[in-house]
């Protein structure tokens, strides 16, 4: 719970997913061998008691016949039920352990798909914040330098090419040089120009999509466990601290974005006039 108040992105101590996977197929091994034995082994005894005892399916009660109890049991008879007794009660715990098990295991699916999706949620919010400040100091700041681009030769200027997302023009080298060098010419300013609104419009995309996807996802994980186990008060504060941060806190950045993208407009067209 430490990790989880401090909203970490690891959690230590839970188990992967193959790791849940194999407990799953062990516990499914398990039934189906209990299943087996109480349709196979377990039907012989009771055929073998059916003379001396009467056996009550529901619950596993057993009661003697008035009959058996009025006459002497033989040693073989008394082993032989108590034998059967043993058996059926030590497998009606067996099956409440698997029933409780299963309850588990699935609980346990449940707060992985809650964990991954937490864990996702951070690290996307997390990712947007660097890429828009990288935007935002790089790709979409303005220099009055720009008013001493020189006006001929435009039509031989090229813009830089963009290679599939934010951050890979901010990558290949400083915007500011590109922008501001003696090469850049109007219309390679305005083809930029698209190319930052359309970067731009692309934060609002991801916002939304944190919102209706993993923070989404964690939100109806978490109440999937309400509805079936009480949840420590960890996991609420988390899953509210989540929604607050990559949903509260980011909701207005494809405006902050796009005005950004207007101001870089306004001034490349001032330089222009």
């Amino acid at each position: 719970m430490d990790y989880i108040r401090a909203s970490a992105e690891e959690v230590p101590g839970l188990p992967t997913r193959e790791e849940l996977q194999a407990m799953v197929t062990e516990h499914d091994v398990i039934e189906k061998e209990t299943e087996i034995f109480d349709t196979g082994e377990l039907t012989k005894l009771r055929q073998l008691t059916k003379g001396v005892c009467k056996i009550l399916v529901g619950g596993y009660l057993l009661m003697l016949f008035q009959a058996a109890t009025q006459r002497n049991l033989s040693p073989a008879d008394t082993d032989l039920i108590e034998l059967t007794l043993t058996t059926i009660y030590e497998l009606d715990k067996l099956l409440h352990l698997l029933r409780d098990r299963s309850d588990n295991l699935e609980m346990m699916a449940i707060r992985l798909t809650w964990e991954e999706n937490r864990r996702a949620g951070w690290r996307e919010r997390r990712q947007i914040t660097e890429d828009l400040n990288s935007f935002a100091v790089n790709r979409a700041r303005w220099s009055p330098s720009i008013y001493d681009l020189p006006q001929k030769n435009e039509e031989s200027s090229e813009v830089p090419t963009r290679r599939g997302s934010i951050a890979s023009l901010a990558s290949t080298g400083s915007s500011d040089s590109v922008i501001n060098s003696p090469t850049f010419s109007r219309s390679a300013r305005f083809k930029l120009a698209e190319l930052l609104s359309r970067d731009a419009a692309q934060f609002t995309g991801r916002v939304t999509s944190l919102k209706h996807g993993t923070v989404s996802s964690a939100g109806k994980a978490l109440d999937r466990l309400i509805d079936r186990k009480t949840v420590p008060e960890a996991l609420l504060d988390e899953q509210d601290r989540l929604e607050e941060k990559c949903i509260g806190e980011l909701e207005n950045i494809g405006k902050f974005t796009l005005s950004l993208v207007m101001q870089w407009r306004k001034y490349s067209i001032i330089s222009v006039l």
